[in-house]
């Protein structure tokens, strides 16, 4: 026991044991330091996280705020055209000769929402629909670098024509069984002038009407330029728009003549792109309508009835062809 009491009070265990305790302690304070450590980097961490998560949500937000800003303004601008076109419709006056909607329109419109209102259709109602892609162009926005996919889809989508009254099926039923009528009864003449007044004023009007549709197809070629096939394939689609509502097709085919005479100096213009246009062309052969072109009141009271048939023929395609190879029309 007193050996026992004497190692215990030996001077080397009593430095042995401080070293001990000194170990143990700065044990426990390295310990607690590296757990405080550990605790304060995580909470940084998590706050860092946070605050990058608070940024991005913000960032969405805005951006989703933005998003949804412009869609409201082209929501509006369209409301607008589409009441200007059906004021037009019940005054049977245009609201205005020209593309001129951007100067009276005070917001701006992002060039995304304007392309894509031009590419597709707005409203069921022909005129309405090619009123409102009309206006928009005046903000003159770029078309879109098209797929050749993309493009057949835009070319579906043209704005129409206004049909042609003097194409209508019962009107030229009816010119038709005048013109072989012969001589006409006095009490007729009265009756027949007022259809006949009527069918003018009626086209006209149409004709009026569709300045809409030919003033978008006219910026659509100049946009499209004259290299390549595009522009080739969108004369041919306003062809077969023209055919479709009963107009004549002569100024379009013209048009078409000129452009494939041109193209033959086009080297971005290539030869499966060529063919690929004519095949384009084949598909609306024999398309037709027929209408009324002329009415004439001859001296034997008799009325003389002339009729017109928009198409394209085969000799058309074969002409068209041989342009596009550099054969010079005989």
């Amino acid at each position: 026991m007193h050996a026992a009491a004497g190692f215990f009070s030996n001077p080397l265990y009593q430095l042995t044991l401080r070293n001990q305790h000194r170990s143990l302690y700065h044990g426990s304070v390295f310990t607690l330091f590296r757990t405080n450590t550990f605790a304060c980097l995580l909470l940084f961490t998590a706050a860092i996280t946070l605050t990058s998560q608070v940024a991005i949500g913000q960032s969405r937000s805005a951006r989703k705020a933005k998003s949804t800003n412009e869609h409201a303004i082209i929501k509006e601008a369209r409301k607008l055209l589409i009441a200007e076109a059906e004021q037009a419709k019940k005054t049977e006056q245009l609201p205005t000769l020209s593309a001129d909607f951007a100067k009276r329109f005070n917001k701006q419109i992002s060039a995304e929402d304007l392309t894509a209102a031009i590419l597709e259709r707005v409203h069921s109602d022909t005129f309405i629909d090619a009123y409102v892609r009309w206006q928009f162009t005046s903000f003159d926005p770029a078309l879109p670098d098209f797929t050749d996919q993309q493009f057949a889809q835009f070319m579906n989508n043209i704005p129409s024509f206004i049909d042609n009254p003097r194409a209508d099926s019962e009107t030229v039923y009816s010119m038709k069984r005048l013109s072989k009528s012969g001589r006409l009864p006095n009490n007729q003449w009265l009756q027949i002038e007022e259809f006949v007044n009527t069918l003018d004023n009626q086209t006209q009007l149409a004709e009026m009407f569709n300045e809409p549709a030919r003033s978008f197809a006219d910026w659509v070629q100049k946009k499209l330029g004259n290299t390549g096939h595009l522009p080739r394939l969108w004369l041919l689609a306003r062809c077969a728009a023209t055919i479709d509502a009963g107009w004549s097709t002569q100024s379009i085919k013209t048009k078409i003549s000129r452009q494939f005479t041109d193209s033959v100096k086009d080297e971005t213009f290539t030869s499966d792109q060529r063919r690929h246009v004519i095949k384009q062309a084949q598909r609306i052969v024999d398309r037709k309508r027929v209408f009324v072109n002329e009415i004439t009141y001859l001296a034997d009271g008799s009325v003389r009835v002339t009729f017109s048939t928009c198409t394209v023929t085969q000799k058309n395609v074969k002409n068209w062809s041989d342009r596009l190879a550099g054969i010079k029309p005989p």
